[in-house]
């Protein structure tokens, strides 16, 4: 019950606040900038999306080939688009969508689960770094130039310092197969009991994590290439804005530029995805972002229109596979719902 009520003050906070911005920027002006765009620059807009999404599709077939799961590729394809379906509708930027993908894989291919949560961690954990790459890159900027005001310049300054510590502990986890999460398990289990964590999650933890450390020693060179993917996937995602505003306004932002607008919109999406697709959200900051560029809050507001719809198709595409699977288990998926071996391997002991 509090889930559903917190989930709907989100939808109408979100939808209130995105039909005031739209009702103070004036629906008329951000309709004629969205038509200044033009079929070359929608078809140009939605390649951009197509081919981050393709991205960071491949990175996946790369990983798992790698651990010699044959998976067709239409399989991850729908469970690809399905988690980012449940990522892109719901409160949570970026993540929450990973259990949903994990179940239809392991449901349409009965491949084990733990190599394939193995396949979808390593891979998300591909794709933060190729963010914190241009994150760092966009806080470099503007660190040199001083183009922030201070409280905002100290919150991207914290942002990167918080997801470059938690990247760095991922990485030294993984690779050095320190099992922390096996040991944070062990904590745990004696605090949470029954359906919460049932007794074999220890075992279970520390199967996962032992395959995710495979990716870091004996497929390291499939890893290295799914990491190259992503970050050419990424390459689109940071594109974007000067995608739209070179066909609309004919305007060209420099490589630093991109990248303080890229750390900024991180930053919100992270921190402030607080509305299902961002909506209101998103656009109120838009409208602040681009303001330290000279750009008006009509042409913020025309640009993350132009990229709703775009990014929608491939939602409806996502929820056409998850609708299969039924309301029943699409909501237990992505409430992160796995179903757990009941004797785990290993034990319940890290090193």
């Amino acid at each position: 019950m509090k889930r559903r009520l917190i989930l709907a003050g989100s939808v109408l906070g979100g939808t209130s606040s995105f039909a005031l911005i739209i009702w103070w920027v004036g629906g008329g002006k951000i309709w004629g900038l969205l038509a200044r765009l033009g079929l070359v620059g929608f078809l140009a807009l939605f390649a951009d999306v197509a081919l981050m999404i393709g991205g960071w599709l491949l990175s996946w077939i790369i990983l798992l080939r790698a651990y010699g799961l044959r998976t067709p590729w239409q399989t991850v394809v729908r469970a690809r688009l399905a988690g980012y379906a449940v990522s892109y509708l719901t409160p949570f930027s970026f993540v929450g969508g990973e259990p949903v993908a994990v179940y239809l894989l392991v449901k349409e291919t009965g491949e084990p689960t733990d190599k394939l949560i193995a396949v979808v961690t390593v891979a998300k954990f591909l794709e933060g770094l190729t963010l914190l790459f241009f994150l760092y890159l966009g806080s470099f900027y503007m660190l040199f130039r001083g183009q922030l005001p201070s409280a905002l310049g100290w919150v991207l300054l914290g942002s990167d310092l918080l997801l470059g510590l938690a990247m760095a502990l991922g990485a030294y986890d993984f690779w050095a197969n320190r099992l922390w999460g096996t040991r944070i398990t062990i904590w745990l289990s004696g605090r949470l009991v029954g359906r919460l964590l049932p007794a074999a999650a220890a075992g279970w933890v520390r199967q996962v994590e032992e395959e995710i450390h495979q990716a870091f020693h004996h497929h390291w060179r499939a890893t290295l290439q799914a990491g190259l993917v992503s970050f050419a996937g990424t390459i689109f995602l940071y594109l974007r804005p000067q995608v739209f505003f070179y066909f609309s306004e004919r305007l060209v932002f420099s490589l630093t530029q991109l990248a303080l607008i890229f750390a900024l919109t991180l930053v919100l999406t992270t921190l402030f995805w607080i509305t299902p697709a961002g909506l209101g959200v998103f656009e109120g900051g838009q409208i602040g972002i681009f303001a330290l560029f000279g750009l008006s809050a009509d042409k913020a507001v025309a640009f993350s229109l132009a990229l709703k719809p775009l990014e929608l198709f491939f939602v409806a595409l996502g929820l056409s596979f998850l609708l299969r699977l039924g309301a029943r288990r699409l909501w237990r998926a992505w409430a992160g719902y796995t179903q757990l071996p009941q004797d785990g391997p290993g034990g319940n002991e890290a090193n």
